[in-house]
């Protein structure tokens, strides 16, 4: 029951860091030039998961114009709307994480008896 915790606290780190990297995205969305970061999460053996590597998407940007109506070509490949779906996901991420946490908790409370440090 105690080896859950690890894994949550695991997950709870790997949730920040992939919202790290999607704040940073929306950021530089009108930066140009700028390629997506993505998080590869890889699983650990004793339970848990954590980022294993952070990679640049090169896919190209979908041409937008510029005030002339002039198309730009060297905007960033950032998409609003995949990184909502990223926020979204890294959130619920998290409140499972501390779901599982919080719950761990309460079972360990019923299981050990009050002392007075504890109270």
């Amino acid at each position: 029951m105690i080896s859950g915790i690890p894994a949550s606290l695991s997950g709870l780190t790997n949730a920040l860091r992939r919202l790290e990297l999607t704040a940073n995205n929306i950021a530089n969305q009108s930066t140009p030039g700028y390629q997506v970061l993505r998080a590869e999460n890889l699983d650990v053996a004793q339970g848990g998961v954590r980022v294993a590597a952070i990679t640049e998407n090169a896919s190209p940007a979908a041409p937008t114009l510029d005030a002339a109506g002039f198309p730009i070509l060297d905007g960033s490949n950032v998409d609003p709307a995949v990184e909502q779906v990223n926020l979204l996901l890294n959130q619920r991420q998290f409140e499972a994480n501390l779901s599982v946490i919080k719950t761990q908790n309460q079972l360990l409370d019923s299981l050990l008896p009050p002392t007075p440090d504890r109270a």
